[in-house]
């Protein structure tokens, strides 16, 4: 469904926090990643990434469950699975840029009641409660090339040592 914002809505009615949103699960039938735009010639102020391996020693990666409030809205969670993750804030304070605001949570507490052309009676939009407002989400993007340059950096380190340095 496609709303009059031009919003996608996959297995849901669009109007989330995200030009497409899905209910569920995505994946691609090769198995392989999305694609990400790396051309050189639209790249300026490259730099080789340095330091990496302290940035991945500040990330704390957990395993957890959602909460009840979350599982209220999102019903395709499986509630008894463990998940693994990082915790939006403590990620914000390694790689700020790859934190954003999602938007709130909101459950849906009535139907959305189309108009009857019948009889004049105009449409009432479904309501909302909202359960928690400004919700963090952050993209891991950032952390595959830090992963690379951080096994760099350590493979270095051990020529280093092996050699005597």
């Amino acid at each position: 469904r496609i709303d009059a914002a031009g919003n996608l809505g996959i297995a849901m009615t669009p109007g989330g926090s995200h030009k497409i949103d899905v209910t569920g699960t995505a994946g691609l039938s090769t198995g392989t990643a999305w694609y990400n735009t790396s051309d050189s010639r639209v790249k300026t102020n490259v730099a080789t990434i340095e330091n990496a391996l302290d940035k991945i020693n500040q990330l704390r990666p957990v395993s957890f469950q959602y909460t009840e409030e979350y599982l209220s809205v999102h019903t395709e969670i499986d509630a008894s699975k463990t998940y693994n993750s990082f915790i939006a804030e403590e990620y914000e304070a390694v790689f700020p840029d790859a934190v954003t605001i999602q938007g709130d949570l909101k459950r849906k507490t009535s139907e959305e009641i189309p108009a009857n052309l019948d009889d004049g009676t105009p449409a009432v939009p479904a309501e909302y409660e909202t359960l928690l407002e400004d919700v963090k989400q952050f993209t891991p993007h950032d952390l595959t090339m830090y992963l690379v340059r951080a096994v760099q950096e350590m493979s270095a380190r051990i020529k280093e040592l092996e050699n005597g340095e």
